[in-house]
């Protein structure tokens, strides 16, 4: 469907994946997704104005920007598939599960990815748009693949753990708040300017390149 309105004053039951193409506008009613994916296919930009309800699985495989017009468009797992450039071109993603990546290109936009789930979460092979947030009152974020932001852009933790299991590159600004931690084991991280208290953990083969 190329847009898609959602207004209901009682329930909405997916009895197969949610295909939008470009614009998905969420007001009222329940929605129940039955294990079934929202999916963002193809050319076009999109945005996604879906209020309060959290997608419990999203793919993303567009060759164009993706708006959030909302204050948030909130997804408990993504992955990004195909060999599209995806581009966040404003607003906030908020996930609370994991982001896995199988796109060759990955375009990055003025938008924030923000990791915010209580649990275990990981990122992998990504390309992070403006600013990379992570704010966990609980568990650990794990970058599962190399993770780097796009030209410019920053990486704030202002809430629980990051670990690496593959490299960490943030071209500008890395910021870190009191009782956050970012620990390497080994892997390269590499980073403009450091802000906050210095909770950087290193493993005795970590390679740091300040620039």
């Amino acid at each position: 469907f190329p847009n898609i309105v959602i207004n209901s004053t009682g329930t909405v039951t997916m009895t197969t994946d949610l295909r939008v193409n470009r614009n998905l506008t969420y007001t009222s009613g329940t929605i129940v997704q039955n294990g079934f994916s929202l999916v963002l296919p193809g050319s076009v930009a999109g945005t996604m104005n879906t209020g309060s309800v959290v997608w419990n699985n999203v793919v993303i495989s567009k060759t164009a920007g993706i708006g959030i017009t909302s204050t948030t468009f909130q997804v408990q797992n993504v992955s990004l598939t195909g060999v599209s450039v995806v581009v966040f071109a404003g607003g906030t993603m908020r996930i609370l599960g994991n982001l896995s990546s199988g796109a060759s290109t990955y375009g990055g936009g003025s938008g924030t990815v923000s990791f915010e789930g209580t649990g275990a979460q990981s990122v992998a092979s990504f390309t992070a748009p403006a600013v990379l947030a992570v704010n966990k009152s609980s568990g650990i974020l794990t970058i599962a693949g190399d993770l780097v932001t796009q030209a410019g852009g920053d990486v704030s933790v202002t809430a629980g753990r990051v670990e690496q299991a593959a490299n960490f590159s943030v071209s500008d600004e890395l910021s870190l708040s009191p009782g956050t931690a970012c620990i390497t084991n080994c892997f390269a991280l590499s980073y403009v300017s450091l802000l906050g208290p210095l909770y950087l953990v290193y493993g005795n083969e970590s390679v740091i390149n300040i620039t």
